[in-house]
C-alpha cells in the first residue's frame, strides 16, 4: 500500500503511522456511565518519539491500551497505515499486536520459571519463529542491552532494572513499527530509571521504531519529540499555548 499523499500545495508527504479520529471510551459500573475518553483526535508518524503525561484517572492508559489493540474504543476509528484497526476480529489483532506493536509495562510481566533469555524469546516463539533464529535473536538483543551476562538468570535474580531490561528486549524482538511504554520506570529507583529511560529514547535510532510513552516524569517527556498531556479524557499538545482542551460534554 502507497502510504504516501499530496498536500494541498503539492508537497509529499508521508501518510500517519496511526491516525486515530473521534474515538471514545464508555465504562458501565451498575447503573453508571463513565465516560473516560472523550473525542480523542491523534496522529503518530513513524519513528516519532511522543510522551503522554497527565494525572492518574485521566485515560492515558485506557488511550494506550486502545492504540495496542488490546482494547476496542467504544465509537471512532484507529487506522494504521490507513487501514482501520477494529475492523479486524479479535485473532487478526492479536496477530497484528505480535507483529508489530511491542509493549513494556510498569510492571515487567516476565514469566518466574524462565531465564531473561527464554522471556525475550517468547514473542518470536509464538509468532512462528524457529527457536534457533529466536535464541540468536535474544541473545543478541540482551547483548546490547548490557544483560550478556545476566542471559541464564531467571526474574527473581534480577535487579528492577535488569527485569526492565529485559522487557525492553521481548518487546523489540519481533522488530515491531511501534513500542508503547506504560509508566515503564514507575516501579523503579532513579538510576535504574535513567537507564531504562536511555534505552528507550535510543530505540528510535537503533531500532527504527516509534515509541509512545505514558509517563509522570517530566524530564523523561522533555526527551521525546512531543508531549501530549491529558486532561478529563481529552488531549492537549504542548507548545501550542493557544490550544485548550475542550470542556464541553460528549
Amino acid at each position: 500500500m502507497n502510504n504516501e499523499t499530496i498536500d494541498p500545495g503539492g508537497t509529499l508527504m508521508e501518510e500517519p503511522l496511526l491516525r486515530v479520529d473521534g474515538i471514545t471510551k464508555d465504562f458501565r459500573i451498575g447503573e453508571k456511565e463513565i465516560h473516560v475518553l472523550k473525542g480523542i483526535d491523534l496522529e503518530i508518524r513513524g519513528r516519532e518519539t511522543m510522551a503522554i503525561l497527565g494525572v492518574s484517572g485521566v485515560g492515558k492508559t485506557t488511550l494506550l491500551h486502545i492504540l495496542g489493540t488490546l482494547d476496542r474504543p467504544t465509537r471512532g476509528r484507529v487506522a494504521y497505515r490507513g487501514q482501520d484497526l477494529f475492523s479486524r476480529s479479535d485473532k487478526d489483532l492479536a496477530g497484528f499486536r505480535n507483529r508489530e506493536i511491542g509493549f513494556v509495562f510498569q510492571f515487567h510481566y516476565l514469566l518466574s520459571d524462565l531465564t531473561a533469555l527464554e522471556n525475550t524469546m517468547l514473542p518470536a516463539l509464538i509468532g512462528g519463529m524457529s527457536k534457533k533464529r529466536a535464541e540468536q535473536k535474544a541473545a543478541g538483543l540482551l547483548r546490547e542491552l548490557g544483560l550478556e551476562e545476566r542471559m541464564a538468570h531467571r526474574p527473581g535474580k534480577l535487579s528492577g532494572g535488569e527485569q526492565q531490561r529485559v522487557a525492553v528486549a521481548r518487546a523489540v524482538i519481533m522488530d515491531p513499527r511501534i513500542v508503547l511504554a506504560d509508566e515503564p520506570t514507575g516501579n523503579l529507583d532513579t538510576r535504574s530509571a535513567g537507564v531504562v529511560e536511555d534505552l528507550l529514547v535510543r530505540l528510535r535510532d537503533t531500532h527504527g521504531v516509534t515509541i509512545v510513552a505514558v509517563t509522570h516524569n517530566p524530564q523523561f517527556a522533555a526527551r521525546m519529540d512531543r508531549q501530549i498531556h491529558m486532561f478529563d479524557g481529552r488531549l492537549l499538545e504542548a507548545g501550542n499555548p493557544g490550544l485548550q482542551p475542550t470542556t464541553k460534554g460528549v
